[in-house]
Formats: C-alpha cells, sequence, structure tokens
C-alpha cells in the first residue's frame, strides 16, 4: 500500500510538471499597449541551430486604438490569446506577422516568431530559404507609456 501511495505521488507529479509546461503566457490586450524598444534580436537556424545575435535598437509602438508601426511598417494589430497580429497596412505589400508572446511582465516582452530567411534580411550565415526561429525582447520605454 506505501508503494501505491508513493507511485502516485511521483505520477501525480509528473503529470503536474508536463501541464506546467505546456501553459501559454497570459496576455491582456491592455498589457502590451505602449512604446516598446528592442533590446535584442536572436535568429536560429532550425537546421542546424547556428545563431546571430543582434542588439537591439527598434520600436515597436501598439496603441490602444489598434494601431502599431515597428520597423517603418505601420498597420493594425490583434491579440488572440498569446499571439500578437500586426496586420501592415495593404498598400505597403507586406506580408502579417504572427509572434507569439514567450514571456511577459510589466515592462518586457519577448516575442518568438518563424520564417525564411528572406522574410527578416539578408544574412550571411543563412541561406535565404533557411527557416529561422526570430526572437525578440522588448522593455517598456517608461517615459511613454499610453
Amino acid at each position: 500500500m506505501k508503494k501505491l501511495h508513493v507511485l502516485i505521488f511521483i505520477v501525480s507529479g509528473m503529470i503536474s510538471t508536463s501541464c506546467l509546461d505546456n501553459q501559454q503566457v497570459i496576455v491582456d490586450k491592455e498589457d502590451v499597449i505602449g512604446l516598446w524598444k528592442s533590446e535584442g534580436v536572436q535568429f536560429k537556424s532550425l537546421e542546424d541551430g547556428e545563431t546571430l545575435n543582434w542588439e537591439g535598437g527598434t520600436w515597436l509602438s501598439i496603441q490602444r486604438d489598434g494601431s502599431y508601426y515597428k520597423n517603418y511598417v505601420s498597420g493594425k494589430w490583434e491579440l488572440e490569446g498569446a499571439e500578437i497580429f500586426l496586420n501592415p497596412n495593404p498598400v505597403l505589400s507586406v506580408p502579417t506577422s504572427r509572434y507569439n508572446v514567450i514571456e511577459y511582465s510589466a515592462k518586457s516582452i519577448t516575442l518568438e516568431t518563424r520564417g525564411a530567411e528572406l522574410n527578416f534580411g539578408d544574412f550571411d550565415e543563412f541561406r535565404s530559404d533557411e527557416e529561422l526561429i526570430v526572437t525578440e525582447i522588448f522593455n517598456l520605454d517608461p517615459g511613454n507609456l499610453d
């Protein structure tokens, strides 16, 4: 009987741990509104794991009225669960960007997206058709809270 209790305890711990690993970040629309400064970007190859790190310098502005701008592109944004969709103005002929919120705090947000290298730039380290994971860390600009 004692062994059965120990086994149930171990299995319960394994189940609760695996459930925690599968939980998504919970984000409310009000949480992402503001002016965010990129602190760093990592490009990682899905093929061989090679990485390229950039320092920040770009801005992401997410407005209460549903508009955004990022890297000279503006349009409308949407939040669905833990995914942010940036839908550029149609006249720009730029595809919609989909970002997963992988970490969030009141002052910082980490976004991740995937795509071919040609969607993000022209890097000597990657082929244009190479699939990349792009992770961007943003900090809220304290001087410009919306």
